[in-house]
């Protein structure tokens, strides 16, 4: 019952006023976008969300599989899309405290996850989190924050190039992918599980995984 209203029109109305102050009825994109004083730089990193969908590439590969729950410790950047040198700055203490702790970082260890749609959220508030599976027991210094990945079904999709080659893959993948898959999402935020890391490959150059949170097919 309460799943059912959480997902009626009524609410969707309800949350859809409380961030843009109108119903979606009265809702107007240009005037949206005109009152944003960080437009310019906010609509350059829109463009990638609002591309339309690509054609799903029949070599596009995606497993769904099930990750087992995990603590995680967490190093935040704020404002990443405008100073690309925080989100340096907040891997490089999450590295630095693992060599120390002796956490083990490679080999998919280490993930990314934004938490703010830059459509909705000023650029500046934007958050980026890298994270680092935590061993039993270990607590890691109070600048970090500590959270929990929950058992669940994801759906993975390995890619490898330049930062286009990364976007072009999480496109197929929300865009194309997903609603051909008849699967629906979770209320967990994508991440990309970094296979090299950028002390290895550098930060012009991926090789990591698209993960996306799904739910459970039902029966």
């Amino acid at each position: 019952m309460n799943g059912n209203r959480s997902r009626s029109p009524i609410s969707f109305t309800r949350a859809f006023k409380r961030v843009f102050s109108v119903p979606p009825s009265e809702f107007d994109l240009a005037a949206w976008w005109h009152k944003r004083n960080d437009r310019g730089d906010a609509f350059k990193v829109s463009s990638y969300f609002l591309r339309p969908a690509p054609p799903l590439d029949p070599e596009f590969k995606v497993d769904v599989v099930e990750r087992p729950a995990v603590r995680l410790a967490v190093s935040r950047a704020w404002g990443g899309y405008l100073h690309p040198e925080r989100l340096v700055g907040a891997y490089n203490r999450l590295r630095n405290w693992a060599d120390k702790a002796g956490i083990e970082a490679h080999g998919g260890k280490i993930s990314g996850a934004s938490r703010d749609d830059p459509d909705l959220t000023p650029l500046s508030r934007c958050r980026y989190d890298f994270l680092i599976e935590l061993p039993d027991g270990l607590v890691p210094p109070t600048h970090f924050s500590i959270a929990e990945r929950k058992a669940g079904l994801w759906a993975i999709a390995p890619v490898a190039g330049g930062l286009d080659v990364v976007d072009r893959a999480w496109s197929m993948l929300f865009k194309s992918w997903l609603p051909a898959s008849g699967l629906d999402l979770r209320d967990e935020p994508a991440e990309e599980v970094y296979l090299k890391l950028p002390e290895d490959i550098g930060w012009t150059e991926f090789d990591l995984l698209c993960c996306v949170p799904v739910a459970h097919p039902q029966n």
